[in-house]
C-alpha cells in the first residue's frame, strides 16, 4: 500500500471518527438521555454512510492495487509480445531474399503458415489458426 496516500486517509477517517463521537459525548452531557439517544438517532444514517466509506475504502485498496499490478504486467507482456511478433516478422520478410525464385514458390506453395504470412491480415488469422491447430 502507497504509505504517502495511506496516512492522510487514516488521518481523515479518524477526524471523523472524533468529530461523530464529539457530538454523542456532547449530547449525553448537555441533554437528558432522551434527547441524547434522538441526537444519535439522527446521526445514524451519518455513521452508517461513513462506516460503509470507511470500510470501501480501506478494504477495497489491496484489491485495485492488486488489478493494477497485473494490468501493467499484462500491458509489459503485450509489449513483449508485440515486439517478439514484429521481429519475426521482419525476419519472414528477409527470407524471399536468400532464397532462390523457385524454391520461394515451392515454399509459399506447400507451407501454409508461411503463405499466410504473406496473405492478407484478415487470412492471416483464420490461415494461421488452421495450420497451428
Amino acid at each position: 500500500m502507497d504509505k504517502q496516500v495511506a496516512w492522510p486517509s487514516a488521518a481523515v477517517a479518524i477526524a471523523l471518527l472524533v468529530v461523530i463521537g464529539a457530538v454523542t459525548v456532547a449530547a449525553i452531557t448537555k441533554y437528558p438521555v432522551d434527547d441524547a439517544l434522538k441526537v444519535w438517532t439522527a446521526l445514524t444514517a451519518i455513521v452508517g454512510v461513513i462506516t460503509g466509506a470507511f470500510v470501501s475504502y480501506f478494504f477495497t485498496r489491496g484489491t485495485v492495487q492488486q488489478a493494477l499490478e497485473q494490468t501493467q504486467k499484462a500491458h509489459a507482456q503485450a509489449n513483449s509480445i508485440r515486439q517478439a511478433a514484429s521481429l519475426n516478422e521482419t525476419a519472414l520478410r528477409r527470407i524471399p531474399g536468400h532464397l532462390e525464385p523457385k524454391q520461394w514458390q515451392d515454399l509459399l506453395l506447400h507451407d501454409n503458415l508461411v503463405r499466410a504470412a504473406y496473405e492478407s491480415p484478415v487470412c492471416n488469422r483464420s490461415l494461421a489458426a488452421e495450420v497451428v491447430s
